[in-house]
This record gives structure tokens, C-alpha cells and sequence, in this order.
């Protein structure tokens, strides 16, 4: 039996009678998502919702993450984001952190997602902001670097002027 307080996901189970058209079934665990946000599995639930076909969970499952992003970004799971995802948060007004921290959050995926052996910057190679810049491309011009603060802002170019050699001093 569902309850808030045990492990089970209605959006596993809304997926589920989905595949199978189960009509009713879904239209009531639907209704149960849209109305009730302890219903939710956070990260889990909204990983899965990248990956199926449900545009009104989706938007539901994205607000409430904008609310308080750090249920998927600060999981295992926010490493295994695909980048339309990533880039929709980047683009939103809504998501609830700091530019500076969106920033860690980036590298932190970009270098998941790269193959980069160490979190160290210090032992990185030239090869590794190469492998940075290429993964976290697409994402970059969504980070607005004018919200940092100057401290924040000099430390990001400071630490990565091999992959935004275009940040401009004008913002300094």
C-alpha cells in the first residue's frame, strides 16, 4: 500500500500502467502527483521523468526542484542529468541557488562527464579543461556570470581562464 513515508515511486508506478495503457489507473496517480508534492521521490522521480514522455509531470517535477534544487543536485543522480535537462535549470529565473554554486554544480557534472581522473585542479592538465570546456559548452552562455559576486566571479576566471577566455574584465 502507497504511502508518503515508504519507498515507493507513483511515477515508477504511473510509468508502468502507462506501457500497459492502464488509462484510469494513470489518470489517478497523475491527479495524486499534481496535487499532493510529498508524493514525490526527489532525485529518483525526477531523473525518471527526463526519460518518459510526460510533459505535464515533467513541469510539476521541474518547478518543485527549482524550489529547492539541492534534492537533485546534490545527488548521484544530478551526474547522469543529460544536458537539455542541465541547461533547462541554467536558463531558468526560478531555480532557488546562487549563480556561483549553479557554476560549482556545472564543473561538478562537466567533470562526471568527462572522463577527468581527479577533482583537483591543481593536477589537471591541459587536457582536462579541453575535455571540461567541450563537455559544459553548450551550457556555459546560460551561466550568468554578472550575478556572481567579484570575489566569486575573479576566482572563476582565476581557476578556469583555459575555458572562459572570453570572460570578459569588463565584468570585473
Amino acid at each position: 500500500i502507497f504511502s508518503v513515508e515508504n519507498n515507493i515511486s507513483l511515477v515508477d508506478i504511473f510509468i508502468s500502467a502507462d506501457e500497459i495503457e492502464l488509462l484510469e489507473l494513470c489518470k489517478q496517480l497523475k491527479k495524486c502527483l499534481l496535487e499532493i508534492e510529498s508524493a514525490w521521490k526527489f532525485p529518483k522521480d525526477f531523473i525518471t521523468l527526463c526519460q518518459h514522455n510526460d510533459a505535464d509531470l515533467y513541469n510539476v517535477a521541474f518547478d518543485l526542484v527549482c524550489k529547492n534544487p539541492k534534492t537533485v543536485f546534490e545527488s548521484e543522480e544530478f551526474l547522469k542529468m543529460e544536458e537539455d535537462h542541465l541547461i533547462r535549470f541554467l536558463k531558468s529565473d526560478d531555480l532557488r541557488l546562487d549563480e556561483f554554486v549553479i557554476w560549482k554544480y556545472l564543473v561538478k557534472w562537466g567533470v562526471k562527464n568527462s572522463s577527468i581522473l581527479t577533482n583537483d585542479l591543481a593536477k589537471w592538465e591541459s587536457t582536462d579543461f579541453k575535455k571540461l570546456e567541450k563537455t559544459i559548452h553548450n551550457c556555459i552562455p546560460h551561466i550568468r556570470f554578472f550575478q556572481m559576486s567579484l570575489h566569486e566571479l575573479r576566482l572563476v576566471k582565476t581557476q578556469y581562464k583555459n575555458i572562459l577566455p572570453d570572460l570578459s574584465d569588463e565584468i570585473l
